[in-house]
């Protein structure tokens, strides 16, 4: 027998608002890269910076896209600007 659908207010909250909404508030803090993805590897958010280092100019361009090609690997940047490589994980 299916169980019934949870209805607690906390669930209410998560089924309304989105992954997006709630990293908004995050996009002012320069230095700040981070990229959400779901089950099958798309991109569900990116931050403004993360789009930027891509290479792209707006956050609709890498949405629903898979993120290996475009990695930082497959960018010019290889170093922090520490003389440290960047993580290439």
């Amino acid at each position: 027998m299916p169980q019934p659908p949870d209805t607690s207010p906390e669930n209410a909250l998560l089924r309304n608002v989105s992954i997006r909404d709630l990293l908004r508030p995050f996009d002012g803090i320069p230095g700040l890269f981070y990229i959400v993805k779901d089950h099958l590897s798309r991109v569900v958010a990116i931050s403004p910076e993360s789009v930027q280092r891509m290479g792209y100019r707006h956050e609709n361009e890498v949405l629903g896209k898979r993120p290996a090609p475009n990695s930082p690997r497959n960018s010019p940047q290889t170093t922090c600007g520490c003389s440290k490589p960047v993580n290439r994980a």
